[in-house]
Formats: structure tokens, C-alpha cells, sequence
């Protein structure tokens, strides 16, 4: 990112819950969060931690969708974080 600053960015993974857990599964490079505070590319499944909670209505209501995917990029190699995601979406996509 320009500036030296991360990006934080979202998605939709086609499959809803199981892909979105698939996906999250087959990262190597990303972590599993639950926030984001660090300097390495972190991952969130926002539905997995908000959906039994807040009930399902109202966490639609809010856009926490079943497959939605929340990745915090962080100072890795750009050209290892695109592999290390392009082949957990080939996983998750299967």
C-alpha cells in the first residue's frame, strides 16, 4: 500500500459459511484474528464470532453475511500474500 500503510478490505465467499471456513482454513500467511492491531496480514470471519450472538436477522441486517471474510493486509511480500490467497480460494472454491 502506498505510504507504507495496510489495507483492510472485505468479501463475500461464494459457498457461504463453509467456503468462508475453508478459505480461512487454508491461509498459511494470514492469521486468524479477532482484531486488528498487528503488522502481519490478519484474517476474520465476521459471521463465526457475531452471527450467535446478535441472532441471524439482525446480523444480516448489519451485512455480516455467512460467507463474509475481513483481511487486514499487513507488510508481507505482496507477491506471497496473492499465492498464499489465491490457493486458499482454490481450496475453498473445490
Amino acid at each position: 500500500m502506498p505510504g507504507g500503510f495496510g489495507g483492510l478490505m472485505s468479501f463475500e465467499m461464494k459457498g457461504s459459511f463453509a467456503a468462508a471456513q475453508a478459505f480461512l482454513n487454508h491461509m498459511q500467511l494470514p492469521k486468524r484474528a479477532v482484531s486488528f492491531g498487528g503488522f502481519e496480514s490478519l484474517a476474520t470471519q465476521p459471521g463465526a464470532m457475531w452471527r450467535g450472538s446478535i441472532g441471524e436477522d439482525k446480523a444480516t441486517e448489519a451485512g455480516i453475511t455467512a460467507g463474509l471474510i475481513r483481511l487486514s493486509i499487513g507488510l508481507e511480500h505482496p507477491e506471497d500474500l496473492i499465492a498464499d490467497l489465491n490457493q486458499a480460494l482454490a481450496h475453498a472454491t473445490t
